[in-house]
């Protein structure tokens, strides 16, 4: 990963970390990126775009949260209602991720990833020219 948490980090610097993480990664794979967007009245951590189709990615660093991930999908289920992306991904750094949570995203066509998706991604990425088609497997994003 490009940066690292440390211990003196406020959460928001954590997230801000996090977002450029994921945003690095859409890069290497060649989307056009953008970070803190807003669309139909909904701040977006990262928007990533391949052609027409267009990815929101919501980022949370949760070290002492009480939301659920259950929630958070169901949240951004509805708020896709409204934006109308091709593709959600939710990106979890503090918390694990239970088979029942990404059970109900990939029912809602949303893609959850925790720090070891991430540590992965990062590992694939180093192989730019494969990178794009394993992001876009692993997303289920159809080739364009």
């Amino acid at each position: 990963m490009q940066e690292k948490y440390t211990d003196n980090q406020s959460t928001k610097d954590k997230g801000d970390v996090l977002e450029q993480n994921v945003e690095h990664l859409f890069r290497v794979a060649k989307f056009k990126t953008s970070r803190n967007v807003r669309i139909a009245s909904y701040e977006i951590d990262v928007v990533a775009e391949l052609g027409d189709r267009r990815i929101i990615i919501e980022c949370k660093n949760y070290q002492n949260s009480t939301i659920t991930i259950r929630n958070l999908i169901h949240q951004w289920s509805s708020k896709n209602d409204i934006i109308g992306a091709h593709k959600i991904i939710i990106v979890i750094a503090g918390m694990s991720i239970k088979d029942s949570d990404r059970a109900l995203a990939s029912s809602l066509d949303i893609t959850l990833w925790d720090e070891d998706d991430l540590g992965s991604l990062f590992k694939e990425s180093l192989k730019p020219e494969s990178f794009r088609n394993k992001l876009l497997e692993n997303i289920s994003l159809k080739r364009i």
